[in-house]
């Protein structure tokens, strides 16, 4: 049988050996992880450097790709880009706004923006020799709109134009206060029948029964109903 001291001190002894082999096994798996992590950055390095010299590589083919891709609008930009520029020019020389838009296939609208914004809106100046077109166009929002009439007698039309959008709406001519009725469809068939968002139906038909007014008869008033702008002296 052992001393009471000799068994304490072999207890010492395993618990010292067992607290060395924890901290070995504990340092080993500190070191695995550490590996591991060492060599998913060295993966992932790897990977980016493959990935840049793959992309270097194949720049001109990237390129290439990415230009078809956007071709048709790298060509319309391209287009809208020349046509300005040729557009200024000629208004430059005194062109009429009517024919430039015509040569270049441009809205009408667009061109007498770019008149008013390089100064050459006002008619007559010896500077430019500018031709005023015979029917005005007006600021509408960001465009310009215009109206025109179609007489048939009792009737006819009044067109509304603002860049590539035409409508034809009916008139006839009333009796007793009222000059004009001017049919428009409800809200329920604007869109349809005109390809104008519902939102804009109020200020196409003020902008309509405005210029009605100062075209055709100053000192009336205009009226919006349900299907109709009535053009009326009070």
């Amino acid at each position: 049988m052992q001393p009471p001291e000799s068994s304490h001190a072999d207890e010492i002894r395993q618990a010292m050996q067992k607290m060395l082999d924890d901290n070995a096994k504990a340092a080993a798996e500190v070191v695995t992880v550490a590996q591991k992590t060492r060599d998913e950055a060295a993966a992932a390095l790897e990977s980016a450097r493959q990935d840049l010299l793959e992309t270097t590589q194949n720049e001109a083919t990237l390129y290439a790709a990415f230009f078809r891709g956007h071709w048709d609008r790298i060509e319309k930009d391209l287009h809208e880009r020349i046509n300005r520029d040729l557009a200024a020019k000629l208004l430059h020389t005194g062109q009429p706004l009517n024919e430039i838009a015509d040569l270049l296939r441009m809205p009408e609208a667009e061109v007498l923006e770019m008149a008013m914004r390089f100064g050459h809106i006002e008619p007559r100046t010896k500077k430019f020799l500018f031709l005023e077109p015979k029917v005005k166009w007006h600021k509408m929002n960001t465009s310009y709109a215009r109206v025109t009439y179609e007489d048939q007698g009792r009737g006819g039309y009044v067109v509304f134009q603002m860049d590539s959008t035409i409508c034809r709406f009916w008139y006839e001519f009333g009796s007793g206060s009222t000059l004009v009725f001017i049919d428009v469809p409800a809200e329920a068939q604007w869109e349809s029948h005109t390809k104008i968002p519902l939102a804009d139906r109020d200020e196409v038909l003020n902008f309509i029964g405005r210029r009605a007014i100062a075209d055709k008869a100053p000192g009336y008033r205009y009226r919006i109903e349900a299907t109709s702008v009535v053009i009326y002296n009070s």
